[in-house]
């Protein structure tokens, strides 16, 4: 979808503080949130768009993928001179399904961790394996609510520096060292050998590779109207079925059957 179809964000003052509010984190101020939001409000409704070409690892930048998501929902673009609501289809575990893409298939452990990842359970199997690593430590009673810090754990983990201290004692770290010690081992090999910012850098190769280059491809030469958002595809209602079809097809491209979630 080209992004002068977007033309803006229909919300009122409650719902804007409504948004505020959804996963809130007490780390930042509301006054900051509202202003990150409103900024972002304020440029779709001026029209000011800003659409970079990928950048070296593949990722497209722009108004959208800047938009909170909890403002997506508010979207909407006219089709026929008809105002039109936007579905989002979203991959659920994205990240941990990304990962398969730099595992080799032959190392040991490897089937088990896919299955629970394509099934979309990941992050409710990780914390019962942190509590049996460690029945003392943080996950040792895990309810849903604590969900959004056992991800930023989990992303720490892939994603930072296996030196630091608070990511080499990480429940998490532990975790994957005694339940899937071979994957745990390769992770930590790539990040010694390439340095440790390589497993994130091929896998965002692997989504534009996906997204990008098959997904949206084929999505705009089937004439949908569609808008691309990390791991996400924003799309008219009547199109949702052939958006999601494009997404399996792309993710069987590398060997992976994806969960897809409709919001």
């Amino acid at each position: 979808m080209k992004t002068n179809y977007i033309t803006e964000i229909g919300y009122q003052v409650p719902s804007m503080f409504d948004a505020i509010l959804e996963g809130y984190d007490s780390s930042e101020t509301p006054v900051n949130r509202y202003r990150f939001y409103k900024r972002a409000y304020d440029e779709i409704r001026a029209g000011e768009w800003r659409y970079h070409d990928p950048d070296k690892y593949g990722r497209r930048h722009s108004n959208l993928t800047n938009l909170p998501k909890p403002l997506r929902k508010h979207l909407y673009v006219y089709k026929n001179g008809i105002q039109r609501r936007l579905k989002s289809v979203d991959v659920v575990n994205s990240q941990v399904l990304l990962l398969l893409t730099i595992l080799p298939e032959a190392i040991e452990g490897y089937s088990t961790f896919k299955e629970v990842v394509e099934e979309g359970i990941f992050y409710e199997i990780l914390p019962v394996l942190c509590a049996k690593s460690r029945p003392d430590g943080k996950y040792k009673s895990y309810i849903p609510e604590k969900r959004k810090d056992l991800k930023k754990d989990y992303f720490q983990y892939v994603y930072g520096d296996p030196n630091l201290d608070y990511i080499w004692t990480s429940d998490i770290y532990q975790a994957m060292y005694d339940h899937f010690p071979e994957i745990h081992q390769h992770i930590d090999t790539l990040k010694l050998c390439k340095g440790y910012r390589y497993p994130a850098r091929e896998m965002q190769k692997a989504e534009s590779s996906i997204i990008i280059d098959y997904v949206c491809t084929k999505a705009a030469n089937k004439g949908l109207l569609i808008a691309q958002i990390y791991d996400s595809i924003l799309c008219l209602e009547e199109d949702v079925e052939p958006v999601k079809q494009l997404m399996i097809e792309g993710f069987k491209t590398k060997n992976l059957s994806v969960n897809l979630r409709i919001e």
